[in-house]
């Protein structure tokens, strides 16, 4: 990444404006803008106060306190205490997420996916710690999507989702607003498929987007009064400005005075149809089109304020997921872009500072009185750490752990599915980043007993930390091999061999260029993508059984409990993942077999340590699950001997021969 306003060794203690930047075009933005125009300009910033003088007003944030249960806790200056413990099915079915209204007076909690998929929205009083349920479901067709307290701390405004989403900020639906006492409970129009950002610094409504069919279409930005009449604000438009993310500025106020809204969205398209800044309103014109932006084109980052023009800043076509304001609506934290890095920039001038890597994806959870410092948490869902950053130097103050880790309780059900790493049960000279797919493939067909062991010869073995067989200094076998090893199976993804008079010898290409064949040639081919068709194609040869099911816990778990384990796709990566459901546990946790490695665990992808680990199902974001029926046929292990040949029942030909030697694998994942 290319960034010419890049800080590198230190941070000023005030950050200091560069002027403005020229438009840009056909390129991937974020434009910060003011919509509609409340009051007067911004302040400058503050100078920074001392760090003795952090101080913070009142948060609340969720914690994780049981394999049952999560806490509401409360930073009241300085002091932490628990507002309320929070009973839930289990912590790995659901998710909770909790926001301290402006005045510290209440906390609203919302409950996703619990009890039957249902969720739940409360108001807590924070002295008193009474709860008061707002809405309740108690099922997945409808659940609570976007809330948000008003500047005044008097109203919640949140979304009646249908369906609920895994992400439940981005469920849409119908955009409600309740009194702080939980009365008076009232629909505010806008559309049926409303997405809430965020109030208006005034308090006179919200803004909400209208949701497309696919979470990657563009979107129309909306400001919805409370009177119930809505008005466009941006608007993607074909051949035009394309919109996607949006986040609104808290309330802005500058001698007592509420200031402008603003709002900060990731766009793409000519940048010339901007509207003028300052105007009231900013709704972009169909009528004025511009060339869609080609593929081939590197997109760039540009953030404004609306007062002075557009800012450049150069970000190589991230799609950040975290979009954020700090509380004068003069800077915005962005991250969790393609690259993880993550970043603090000035709205008004475009540049921008680098942010530690232990903020990235972590949104803010409150900001101190003086505007300096930032504790970052989870940007959704329970926090687990607690991170000060001090934004005049750059510098982490202070980072702590809180609640409990969650864990997976005991297990209701576990298949003994093999266990077969993409990376380090294949051959030395493989680059498996892209071989989720055949070696999914392989796992099941290994499990139903389909494969006839076929150890890799030992100058073709890949050692990683966690292999089950370790070799000794002689190249042999020190331990006994037994059927669950991933070596005995790793050949069939990349060595020709013939099945049922099918040769496997279709050629496919792996991310160094290398031409492979097996299961690797047969389901991936020349592209960088397992073809779900030809897994299911394999796997009915071999007399197995395919249907989709929905991706939900239930239809996943039904299946594991009558012996089938379960095929996964996922974005676990960006370009997409696979692996095995084998089983679960009581508090909604799969076990899965991950042929890239735990990506979960403290180190991530890339490692041997895949097998048999506990992912809670609200964390894996599944995009199809496919179920696999099959009678299972024991399968004996033959005694290991350098020259071991496989049964009738696979007939495989030599492996290939790689000249580059053995490869390493230090890719963000494979499809």
């Amino acid at each position: 990444m290319n960034d010419s306003h890049s800080l590198g060794a230190s941070w000023p203690a005030r950050l200091i404006s560069l002027g403005m930047a020229r438009r840009l075009r056909a390129c991937l933005v974020l434009v910060l803008l003011v919509p509609v125009v409340l009051g007067m300009a911004v302040a400058p910033a503050p100078a920074p106060a001392a760090a003795a003088d952090i101080s913070f007003p009142p948060y609340a944030y969720v914690v994780t306190s049981g394999q049952f249960t999560y806490d509401l806790m409360k930073n009241v200056g300085g002091k932490e205490s628990r507002v309320a413990r929070l009973g839930v099915t289990g912590v790995g079915l659901s998710d909770v997420t909790a926001r301290m209204a402006a005045d510290g007076q209440h906390a609203a909690v919302r409950v996703s996916g619990d009890r039957a998929g249902g969720s739940s929205l409360q108001i807590f009083d924070i002295k008193t710690s009474r709860p008061l349920t707002v809405t309740l479901s108690r099922n997945a067709d409808i659940g609570i999507g976007a809330f948000a307290w008003s500047p005044d701390s008097k109203s919640l405004a949140y979304t009646v989702a249908s369906p609920q989403r895994a992400d439940a900020d981005s469920g849409s639906g119908v955009i409600w607003v309740v009194s702080a006492d939980g009365k008076g409970a009232r629909k505010v129009g806008g559309s049926p498929r409303a997405r809430l950002i965020g109030w208006s610094p005034d308090g006179t409504g919200v803004y909400f987007v209208r949701d497309g069919a696919a979470a990657t279409d563009p979107v129309d930005l909306w400001f919805l009064s409370l009177t119930g009449k809505a008005s466009p604000v941006l608007r993607s438009s074909p051949g035009g400005l394309q919109y996607r993310l949006f986040a609104v500025a808290p309330a802005l106020v500058a001698g007592g005075t509420t200031g402008a809204a603003r709002v900060a969205a990731l766009a793409s398209g000519d940048l010339s149809i901007l509207p003028p800044a300052g105007v009231a309103n900013t709704n972009v014109p169909r009528s004025r089109p511009a060339p869609r932006v080609a593929a081939a084109d590197t997109p760039g980052l540009v953030a404004g304020d609306g007062l002075g023009g557009y800012q450049p800043m150069k970000d190589g076509g991230e799609l950040y997921r975290v979009l954020a304001w700090n509380t004068a609506g003069t800077h915005i934290l962005f991250s969790g872009g393609k690259s993880n890095k993550a970043w603090f920039a000035d709205a008004r001038t475009g540049q921008r500072w680098p942010l530690p890597a232990s903020l990235n994806n972590l949104a803010p959870v409150v900001w101190s009185n003086d505007g300096r410092y930032v504790v970052m948490g989870a940007a959704s869902g329970a926090t687990t750490s607690l991170i000060t950053f001090d934004t005049a130097t750059g510098r982490t103050v202070r980072s702590r752990g809180v609640g409990t880790a969650p864990t997976a309780s005991k297990e209701v059900k576990n298949l003994p599915v093999p266990y077969i790493s993409q990376l380090w049960d294949t051959d030395a000279g493989f680059n498996g980043n892209w071989a989720c797919g055949p070696t999914t493939v392989a796992m099941v067909l290994s499990y139903y007993g389909r494969l006839t062991p076929w150890p890799l010869p030992a100058n073709k073995v890949r050692l990683s930390a966690q292999d089950k067989i370790r070799i000794n200094a002689a190249g042999v076998e020190s331990s006994q091999p037994d059927l669950m090893d991933g070596h005995l199976y790793g050949q069939y993804v990349t060595a020709p061999f013939t099945y049922k008079s099918r040769n496997f010898t279709t050629v496919g290409t792996d991310p160094a260029g290398h031409k492979v064949q097996g299961l690797y040639g047969a389901i991936v081919g020349t592209s960088t993508l397992a073809h779900w068709e030809r897994m299911i194609d394999v796997l009915n040869l071999y007399g197995l059984s395919t249907d989709y099911i929905p991706v939900s816990w239930a239809a996943i778990t039904a299946q594991l409990d009558k012996g089938n384990p379960v095929v996964l796709g996922t974005t676990l990566t960006t370009s997409g993942h696979i692996l095995v459901a084998r089983g679960y546990t009581a508090n909604g946790y799969l076990l899965v077999n991950d042929p890239y490695g735990n990506g979960m665990g403290r180190n991530g992808y890339g490692g041997d340590d895949g097998g048999n680990v506990a992912y809670a199902w609200k964390k894996i974001p599944a995009k199809l699950a496919m179920v696999v029926r099959g009678t299972i046929t024991p399968v004996v292990l033959p005694t290991p001997t350098p020259a071991a040949s496989p049964t009738p029942a696979a007939s495989p030909t030599p492996a290939p021969t790689f000249s580059t030697g053995r490869q390493e694998h230090n890719g963000t994942g494979g499809p």
